[in-house]
């Protein structure tokens, strides 16, 4: 099974026209390498904006991929906070991270891709991540990696944490005995590894700060228990 991964794609249709190009082109070259299956980690939109989601929607079923069978996908830091565009943006971004509604957000990105969730488990009541679904012999595990937002434990809203109730989750997909999986593959948002690499973007800055921010807490507990599930 060729699965394809892609991830922060961070479509804006004002200041980043041209992701959507190179969208069209990955998904196109994935199709054409006889991808098996596209899995997406998050950060559809660089701004959190519902247009963004609407045109990756779009993007998506022209391309025969709106399906749970062909397609997974997870929410990251930007499809929630948002990010910054202009310098302006660095100086309102932390009271804008103040009054966003974390469950709202996530509420309204699953809704948008409503289709991708179909015949999914869900071992949380009332909360679609962690989410699990088996696509031929392969399980897939959809987690949601991005923290809350903190003046002090995540003053930038890139920090992710794998919290309680989640791991329990994950716990319960792993302990399911209708799963017979010959291999499982998680998806997040948050890499496992220190990003040292130098910015190169117009907003520099702002991205050699958050990449001393991108931690996940929690992942400690999170790769012993993939160890011991052979994940």
């Amino acid at each position: 099974m060729r699965l394809a991964h892609l991830s922060d794609i961070h479509l804006n249709t004002f200041f980043k026209k041209s992701n959507i190009i190179k969208t069209k082109k990955l998904l196109k070259l994935a199709l054409e390498k006889d991808c098996d299956h596209l899995v997406i980690t998050g950060d559809i939109s660089d701004n959190s904006e519902k247009k963004d989601y609407i045109i990756f929607k779009k993007i998506l079923k022209s391309f025969d991929l709106l399906d749970s069978s062909k397609t997974s996908i997870i929410i990251g830091n930007h499809d929630i906070f948002g990010g910054v565009q202009t310098a302006l943006d660095v100086v309102n971004f932390p009271a804008k991270c103040l009054t966003t509604n974390y469950e709202k957000k996530v509420d309204e990105f699953v809704r948008h891709f409503e289709e991708l969730f179909e015949n999914c488990y869900f071992p949380i009541n009332s909360k679609i991540f962690p989410y699990s679904k088996m696509i031929d012999k392969i399980q897939l595990i959809g987690l949601n990696t991005i923290d809350y937002y903190s003046r002090i434990r995540n003053p930038f809203a890139s920090n992710g944490k794998i919290y309680k109730d989640q791991l329990k989750g994950i716990k319960q997909i792993f302990s399911n005995k209708e799963f017979n999986p010959k291999h499982r593959v998680v998806l997040a948002h948050h890499h496992f590894y220190k990003n040292n690499e130098e910015a190169t973007s117009s907003n520099a800055v702002w991205n050699k700060i958050e990449s001393y921010t991108l931690k996940l807490r929690g992942k400690k507990n999170l790769l012993k228990l993939f160890r011991r599930k052979r994940c």
